[in-house]
């Protein structure tokens, strides 16, 4: 009986002997030639309580994205107190001292309404606390609605908000691009003339200039209010007629 089994394992193994001494060998992918990366400029600050920033310059969209790196884990607790890198992590998501975590939440829900996505966290101290560190800043010429239309028809117009709004009203002489349509293609206008930017109420507007003044516009005006400051001066403006089918 031992003499039959031992034959017939030889039997089985055989073909099995045969597939693997014609299996096609593969060998991993030799590795690239070097080539030098080139990093986007940047600059280093610490601050007064000894946190180190990185500043790095990106043009895709006007929002300032932080990352805050937090060395944790056991082999970061320094000797005196265990655990506390672990702590310090766990609490990242209470919020701060000037933000609670539902007042961050709510900002990030307001930005992805208008298409901005992916924010990691917010600019402590504002714009204030951006210039005191030595950041560069910019400036935006600003209108009221009673400005705008005294300027037309000589100013271009550009409404930046969604088609429903547009096709409710809009001013006779404006262009149209909806905001949330930039990351895929801007408005092809004159970058050099006078372009009078507005939304409903000058948020989005104000994104919309900064993104086209990163695009090369270079004579950009934004409408405080925007078309719900129009609407309450009264001043003229059209609907879309619905095509009929």
């Amino acid at each position: 009986m031992k003499t039959i089994a031992g034959i017939l394992l030889l039997c089985l193994a055989a073909p099995t002997s045969a597939q693997v001494k014609g299996w096609p060998s593969e060998r991993p992918p030799r590795p690239l030639a070097e080539h030098p990366v080139k990093f986007p400029p940047y600059a280093v600050r610490t601050l007064a309580n000894g946190l180190q920033v990185v500043a790095v310059s990106h043009h895709e969209q006007p929002a300032v994205t932080l990352r805050l790196l937090v060395r944790a884990g056991a082999a970061e607790d320094p000797d005196d107190k265990p655990g506390v890198a672990e702590l310090t992590a766990s609490l990242l998501d209470q919020g701060t001292t000037a933000r609670s975590a539902e007042q961050i939440a709510e900002a990030r829900m307001r930005l992805a309404r208008v298409g901005i996505e992916g924010v990691r966290g917010y600019l402590e101290g504002g714009m204030e606390g951006w210039a005191q560190v030595g950041m560069n800043v910019a400036t935006l010429w600003q209108m009221t609605a009673q400005d705008l239309h005294g300027r037309l028809p000589a100013l271009r117009v550009l409404d930046v908000r969604r088609e429903s709004e547009w096709q409710a009203g809009h001013i006779e002489e404006a262009d149209w691009s909806p905001l949330d349509r930039f990351p895929v293609a801007l408005p092809d206008l004159d970058r050099d003339a006078a372009l009078a930017v507005h939304c409903k109420s000058g948020y989005r507007s104000m994104i919309a200039c900064s993104l086209l003044e990163r695009a090369g516009y270079r004579n950009l005006i934004n409408v405080k209010g925007g078309f719900d400051a129009w609407q309450q001066a009264q001043l003229p403006f059209v609907k879309e007629t619905p095509v009929q089918a």
